[in-house]
């Protein structure tokens, strides 16, 4: 998906959580057309998820409020199989850009 990001570290993580910058999409539009297709994502960290406002844990690792607004999170367990990444991946792009060509196609710089 063009533009978009790992948020954190590449190394240092638990590989079972990956938290994407999606630039040019809001992560609540992301969260409820990915759940239309099946897929369950969070825009914010586990521990602060009825909290509103940007991920405390996004902001402390120096995204903008934007870009951790533009930002979702896949939780994987021992219950998802390969055939699950694999219809994310499929899925991903998209979604993303239908979601970017309702918000007017520009995708904005965020950090």
């Amino acid at each position: 998906m063009p533009g978009s990001a790992l948020n954190g570290d590449e190394r240092a993580r638990l590989g079972s959580i990956v938290n994407l910058r999606l630039p040019g999409v809001d992560g609540e539009a992301a969260l409820h057309e990915l759940d239309a297709e099946g897929i369950l994502v969070s825009t914010g960290s586990a521990c602060s998820a009825a909290t509103p406002g940007p991920s405390h844990v996004l902001t402390a690792l120096g995204l903008s409020p934007e870009a951790a607004h533009a930002s979702v999170r896949f939780s994987l367990g021992e219950d998802n199989q390969e055939a699950d990444v694999d219809t994310i991946v499929e899925t991903m792009p998209r979604v993303i850009e239908r979601l970017r060509s309702l918000a007017g196609g520009g995708a904005a710089k965020q950090r």
